[in-house]
C-alpha cells in the first residue's frame, strides 16, 4: 500500500499501463484520421471515453477557477485531472496523426471500399460495446437510438456549397460546432465542415497557412471543447441510459458516410477537395468480397481488444 492507502504498482505494471494506453491513443489519431470516423468511437469502443470527457470537463473547471481569480480552486482541479490516462493517449495521438496520415490517405485514396468496409466494422463492433454499457434498455431508448440514426445518416449525406471567404464569427462557431463534433461518437468533425460548407476552404486555410483563421478557427474549437465536454459529463451523471442512447444512433447514422460504394469515403489529401462518399450505390457483381472480408475482420479483431482490454484501469461503466 501507498500512503494514499491505494495498491502501489509495481514499474513493470506502471510501464504496461502506459503502454497500454499509449496503443489506445495511437488507436484513436489513427480514426481521426479517416473522415466519417470520430476518434471518440474508438474511444468508446476501448473504454476510456468517459475518462477521458471527465479529465476536458476538469480542464474546463480550471479555466473558470483562473478567470474568476480562484488560483487555488484552479490548483486542486489540475492536480484532479487523470494525466496517467490524458498524457500516453495524447502522445498516442500525436503518433498516429504525425505517422500514418499518408498512409491511410494512400489507402483512401487507392483502397477506397476495403478500407470503408474495415471502419465500418470497427464502427458497428463500437455500437455493440455502447449498447452494452445501456443500463437499462426500455422500447422509449430504443425509439430513441432509431430516430437519432435515422436524422444523422440524412444529414451526413448533406453538404453546402463552400464559403469562399468566411466572416471571423464563422470561424470561430466552426471550431466550436467542429470540436462538439469530434467530442461526440459517431459525429467526424471533417464532416460537419463538409455539411455546413466549409471544408474546402478549411483545407484551403491549413495549406495556406492562413494564420488568422487557423487562430479563430482554434480558439472556436479550445472554448466549445471546455464547455460542451462539461455539459456532456454531466448529461452523463444525470442521464446516462438516455445519452449512451443517442450515442448509438450517432453512431448508426455514420455508417451511411462508411458504406464502400460508389466510393469509399473519399480522401482528405487535396487542396479545396471536397469529401466524397456521401452518395449511396448497390455494389456490382463481385465488388463487395472484400469489403465484407474487412468489415467481418475489423469487427471481431476490435470486440475481441474492447474484451481484452483492462477494464479497471479503463474505468468504464
Amino acid at each position: 500500500m501507498d500512503g494514499t492507502g491505494r495498491t502501489a504498482q509495481r514499474p513493470g505494471g506502471v510501464v504496461l499501463r502506459l503502454a497500454r494506453d499509449g496503443l489506445r491513443g495511437f488507436c484513436i489519431g489513427t480514426a481521426d484520421l479517416v473522415p466519417g470516423v470520430s476518434g471518440s468511437t474508438v474511444a468508446v469502443l476501448l473504454g476510456v471515453y468517459e475518462r477521458l470527457l471527465g479529465a476536458v470537463r476538469n480542464a474546463a473547471g480550471v479555466l473558470a477557477d483562473l478567470l474568476r481569480g480562484d488560483l487555488r480552486g484552479g490548483a486542486g482541479r489540475l492536480r484532479r485531472i487523470d494525466w496517467a490516462l490524458v498524457i500516453p493517449v495524447g502522445a498516442g495521438v500525436g503518433v498516429a496523426l504525425g505517422a500514418l496520415a499518408g498512409a491511410v490517405d494512400w489507402l483512401l485514396t487507392n483502397r477506397a471500399e476495403p478500407t470503408a468496409g474495415a471502419f465500418g466494422g470497427l464502427v458497428c463492433a463500437a455500437v455493440v460495446v455502447a449498447v452494452r454499457q445501456v443500463r437499462t434498455w426500455r422500447v422509449r431508448l430504443g425509439l430513441l437510438s432509431a430516430a437519432v440514426g435515422v436524422v444523422s445518416a440524412w444529414l451526413f449525406g448533406l453538404s453546402a456549397t463552400p464559403v469562399a471567404e468566411p466572416a471571423a464569427i464563422v470561424w470561430l462557431g466552426a471550431g466550436a460546432l467542429g470540436i462538439c463534433a469530434m467530442i461526440l461518437p459517431g459525429i467526424s468533425g471533417a464532416f460537419v465542415l463538409l455539411i455546413i460548407g466549409l471544408y474546402a476552404t478549411f483545407v484551403d486555410i491549413l495549406s495556406d497557412r492562413d494564420w488568422a483563421p487557423i487562430g479563430l478557427f482554434a480558439a472556436g474549437a479550445l472554448v466549445g471543447a471546455l464547455l460542451f465536454a462539461s455539459l456532456l459529463s454531466r448529461l452523463l451523471a444525470r442521464y446516462h441510459d438516455a445519452v449512451m442512447a443517442t450515442m448509438v444512433g450517432l453512431m448508426l447514422g455514420s455508417l451511411r458516410v462508411l458504406w464502400p460504394w460508389p466510393d469509399g469515403v473519399g480522401h482528405l489529401g487535396g487542396t479545396g477537395e471536397v469529401i466524397s462518399g456521401t452518395r449511396l450505390e448497390l455494389p456490382a457483381r463481385g465488388e463487395a468480397l472484400w469489403p465484407a472480408v474487412c468489415a467481418a475482420a475489423a469487427f471481431v479483431a476490435a470486440l475481441a481488444i474492447s474484451r481484452t482490454a483492462d477494464r479497471p484501469s479503463a474505468g468504464t461503466a
